[in-house]
């Protein structure tokens, strides 16, 4: 009977050591378990901080001002001023040393603002070096169109010297026409402005010398690089030069 008593006082002793450890291992759980939720909870507050941090501080920006320029140019010499680019109608002259305000770049023929007007020049003809003496544009110098003398006609052989038959062709102030010498002014060899329908080159006669060709008065103007039986006839467009193409005719003073 003892034997028992003692083995069932063991068992309850066994139950209660056995209750104890459970008790300690659940005190030690909740305490991990409270231990990993502050930390949880601090990281969440440090991230959520950080957060509202990130919103009210502003973010540094880089801002780029561009300043207006200003692109200033200068002719080098007299230069024509059209309405558009590449070879339109002429509606006046700039000076040399003029000074302008480029607005565009278009592939040779730069836009230029005068009195607020928007014109167009031939870029070959500006630099941007200052000059010493400079000359300010506020408005455009007139063209004085020349009265081209082929408007006189004439009977071929009536009053004029046969100089002879001569191969007719014909040009404009391009660069497929003139290579190095294209000029937007149309300046030639003898220092004029080529005029359509007074002005041809021929190398075989005089600077100044007044032709007829097909009833109508030409001047030597020009030179070439052509025969000496061979005259070009000078046009405002490398078209209406195409149309022309190669004529023959007979020439004559007229004088």
């Amino acid at each position: 009977m003892r034997n028992k008593k003692l083995f069932k006082i063991g068992g309850f002793l066994a139950t209660g050591l056995l209750a104890s450890a459970l008790i300690f291992c659940c005190s030690t759980s909740l305490v991990a378990s409270d231990s990993n939720a502050t930390t949880l909870k601090t990281e969440t507050t440090s991230k959520k901080q950080e957060t509202i941090n990130e919103d009210i501080l502003p973010k540094s920006e880089e801002v780029i001002c561009e300043e207006p320029v200003t692109d200033i140019v200068y002719t080098t010499t007299s230069l024509n001023v059209r309405t558009e680019p590449n070879g339109s109608k002429r509606v006046g002259l700039l000076e040399p040393n003029s000074e302008l305000i480029r607005i565009e770049d278009n592939d040779g023929w730069d836009a230029i603002e005068v009195a607020g007007v928007k014109y167009y020049v031939c870029d070959k003809y500006l630099t941007d070096t200052k000059p010493e003496t400079i000359k300010k544009v506020t408005e455009l110098k007139p063209i004085v169109e020349t009265s081209a003398p082929a408007e006189t006609q004439y009977t071929s052989g009536q009053g004029s010297k046969y100089i002879g038959k001569f191969k007719l062709t014909a040009y404009c102030a391009c660069s497929q026409c003139c290579g190095q010498w294209a000029d937007a002014n149309a300046t030639t060899a003898s220092g004029t402005s080529a005029v359509q329908g007074r002005t041809v080159a021929c190398n075989s006669l005089p600077f100044g010398t007044r032709i007829v060709i097909n009833g109508n008065v030409y001047v030597v103007e020009d030179r070439g690089g052509m025969a000496s039986n061979v005259i070009d006839v000078f046009f405002n467009s490398h078209q209406e030069a195409l149309n022309f193409g190669v004529q023959y005719a007979d020439v004559y003073y007229a004088d």
